[in-house]
């Protein structure tokens, strides 16, 4: 194993809803919206209205199986349970040969569900059931070169955060996607702390405005981590390391559906580092895998088929 991820590990249930309909949801156009943050109801209507697509997700579960989807050796840690949604993630797992560190805990396994609205901006609610439950085995940190998590994990559960401490400490380089404006904002003091272990830092321009109050390039100065890719969606992204940045384009796509664009970049840019790619062949790697994937309806490469 050479990478391993830790993370909540829900099933996405992608759909495809109009701006007025997104309204009446009461959720925050763009961002992740806990359960516990707008009312089930008006989103259990909305479900029942639609045709979803059901596949496995979770931000940093996504990049493990887009990296085992280019034939990298990985690892995830979660949590599920025994019901229709925690079997057939686990089947896709083991499909990829991903190595687990799986618990089965009594509830119902995590779902999100990820309205898509014309412009292709993507509204997540979360239902973590017991994703969030999750322990980590100080073994399971023996064997990987790099650990990756976000600040989803760090919103969900301590065991995260003490994870990246140990892992740093037996000199893992360690990934770190800042993933939401949301999870920022609830947890800013474990995050910032996370982003202080990390050697690798994902950011978008909306994460990044939230986490250092700056809303353009110059965020990413702001952080003290050797490398940092800093997303601007339609715009390209702009990598640096502890010196100069460069500009990464945007490769050509049409444009289905965005979900799943900020983990498969991510996938691309570590498979670059676990290939010994430099780290703009990094960037370039990482635009061209998100490329792939925002033309498709899943949130991750599908090239196993």
């Amino acid at each position: 194993m050479e990478i391993l991820g830790i993370s909540n590990l829900l099933t996405d249930l992608i759909i495809n809803v109009t701006n007025e309909e997104l309204d009446k949801t009461g959720m925050v156009k763009g961002e992740w919206n806990p359960s516990n943050s707008v009312p089930r109801d008006g989103i259990d209507l909305l479900v029942s209205k639609s045709k979803a697509l059901v596949i496995p997700g979770g931000s940093p579960a996504n990049t493990m199986m887009n990296l085992a989807s280019m034939g990298e050796k990985v690892g995830l840690v979660g949590s599920l349970a025994h019901d229709e949604y925690g079997h057939a993630y686990m089947a896709h797992l083991k499909h990829l040969s991903i190595e687990t560190w799986v618990q089965y805990l009594k509830g119902h396994s995590g779902i999100s569900v990820i309205f898509v609205t014309p412009d292709f901006e993507r509204t997540m609610y979360a239902d973590l059931g017991v994703a969030d439950r999750f322990t980590i085995h100080p073994i399971t940190l023996e064997s990987p070169r790099i650990l990756h998590t976000s600040s989803y994990e760090i919103d969900a559960s301590n065991n995260t955060i003490e994870a990246m401490r140990v892992a740093k400490r037996k000199g893992l380089l360690m990934s770190f996607d800042l993933a939401s404006p949301a999870a920022i904002r609830r947890n800013r003091e474990q995050v910032t702390e996370a982003v202080g272990l990390s050697d690798l830092l994902f950011m978008t321009e909306e994460e990044g405005e939230e986490f250092t109050g700056i809303g353009d390039r110059r965020a990413m100065w702001e952080v003290d981590v050797p490398l940092v890719a800093y997303k601007m969606g339609a715009k390209g992204s702009i990598c640096r390391n502890a010196a100069v940045e460069e500009v990464i384009p945007v490769y050509p796509a049409k444009v289905v559906n965005t979900n799943g664009a900020g983990d498969s970049y991510a996938a691309g840019f570590l498979y670059g580092v676990l290939r010994g790619f430099s780290w703009v062949e990094c960037g370039h790697w990482a635009s061209f895998v998100a490329s792939r994937v925002v033309a498709q309806k899943e949130p991750h490469l599908m090239w196993y088929r």
